[in-house]
């Protein structure tokens, strides 16, 4: 969880989220954006991203076990060889690359945490 996070109800609320995982998901995140005006990936990235707006690596949860299995590491590293020119976010462009590659690997969740 990012230090700028506002956490509005309990914290143990979002490992609720863990029971909801198929056998292949490895991590869970929220999308960038939900206005195609306001998206930062869908108007201005230069690599690849998740869907239609990119992920928001804010808040992740992340199997560890199931990291490590998926060789997480290895494809990360990879990456940053791979586009390291190109990443303005770090390690969400990252993450946004990873699931754009392995799209099964991850939950996209959207009303866990509420908008003010």
């Amino acid at each position: 969880m990012d230090t700028d996070c506002l956490v509005l109800r309990p914290v143990e609320d979002i490992w609720e989220h863990f029971s909801k995982f198929d056998s292949k998901q490895l991590a869970a995140v929220t999308p960038e954006s939900e206005v195609e005006a306001l998206g930062w990936y869908n108007r201005f990235a230069q690599h690849p991203f998740y869907g239609k707006f990119g992920i928001n690596s804010g808040v992740m949860l992340m199997n560890l076990t199931r990291m490590r299995q998926f060789r997480w590491r290895e494809k990360i590293i990879s990456i940053y060889k791979q586009y390291k020119q190109k990443l303005t976010w770090g390690d969400q462009d990252i993450l946004n690359i990873v699931f754009h590659n392995h799209p099964g690997t991850f939950s996209l969740y959207i009303t866990v945490w509420s908008k003010l």
